[in-house]
């Protein structure tokens, strides 16, 4: 019971704003108009500098693990390569095949990801999400353009896409930050008490934008391949990032920040990638939205799991 109490104390206030997003969307209260700005400001601006004071006012030696970084490099790539393999053989389409296999493997890292890290391991455990961010999110950029290219047509050339993906806000604040966490550089008060402030906008207006951009509506055809993306990606890919992990000898902090970042919903900017390039955004958005629904349910008992277990 003490276990469920702590992680309905970590996971509800995270969907709750989620859930009021998507009811103040349906009275008109947050526009698309207003998402999209918000959305905007969220990843230029106020979530780089919630990652950049992160990492600057850490001790990077005592955060960054390569050992980490490797293992969700190799637990991507080849659980890309596996659905690479299979899903011709299940999916006709090939403008399915790509946001299915997206759907399946990129998470929401950076917001749902960050607000359950920060909420059970605090800033030391946020500084260290963000480091591997900044080395999965080029990664997961990469293959997703992989996937997508295969069945759209997008406007954006290859090389643009990539350029796009190096010169990531986030990935640059990481870039910026590691030089001051390197170096013990201390940060000017009124530097620290203005990035405090917009990071602390960060997650609440984040999640009411995740909230308000759902989307439900999906057709029959793409309704099996909603839920199977969903479920590889809120309870098989974690199942196989945990196990592997454990069997690597990861455990506390490091196994459980592994194991949520692999837990949470499908990202929505995979929505964005999939209309911008030609494929079904429909079946897209419609992962985005499933799996954030029912990732209340399992990223509750991954937590649970590694707590009566004490594995994280």
């Amino acid at each position: 019971m003490t276990d469920l109490l702590f992680t309905l104390d970590i996971v509800a206030p995270i969907f709750l704003l989620i859930f009021l997003g998507m009811i103040l969307k349906t009275k008109s209260l947050l526009t698309d108009s207003f998402t999209a700005c918000a959305t905007s400001l969220i990843y230029k601006i106020a979530l780089p500098v919630m990652v950049f004071l992160s990492i600057a006012r850490a001790d990077f030696h005592s955060f960054f693990d390569v050992s980490m970084v490797l293992v969700l490099y190799g637990s991507a790539l080849v659980l890309f390569l596996i659905l690479w393999i299979v899903t011709p053989l299940l999916i006709s389409d090939p403008k399915d095949r790509g946001v299915f296999q997206q759907g399946s493997l990129r998470g929401n890292y950076a917001i749902v990801g960050f607000a359950v890290i920060q909420s059970l391991y605090g800033e030391q455990g946020l500084a260290k999400a963000a480091i591997l961010l900044a080395f999965i999110l080029p990664l997961n950029n990469i293959l997703a353009i992989i996937s997508l290219s295969a069945g759209g047509s997008g406007e954006k050339s290859l090389m643009k896409q990539f350029a796009e993906t190096l010169l990531h806000p986030l990935i640059l604040s990481v870039v910026v930050a590691v030089p001051f966490s390197l170096l013990r550089i201390q940060l000017p008060p009124v530097v620290v008490k203005t990035g405090g402030y917009l990071s602390s906008m960060v997650l609440p207006l984040a999640l009411l934008a995740i909230g308000a951009s759902l989307q439900f509506k999906t057709s029959r055809a793409d309704a099996v391949l909603t839920g199977t993306a969903s479920f590889l990606k809120l309870l098989i890919f974690p199942g196989i990032q945990l196990f592997t992990a454990y069997l690597l000898h990861f455990r506390g902090e490091d196994l459980g920040v592994l194991v949520i970042l692999w837990s949470v919903p499908t990202a929505v900017v995979s929505y964005i990638m999939a209309e911008g390039m030609n494929s079904n955004g429909r079946l897209a958005a419609a992962i985005v939205a499933i799996s954030t629904v029912f990732s209340i349910i399992t990223m509750s008992g991954f937590i649970i799991l590694g707590r009566s277990t004490g594995l994280y």
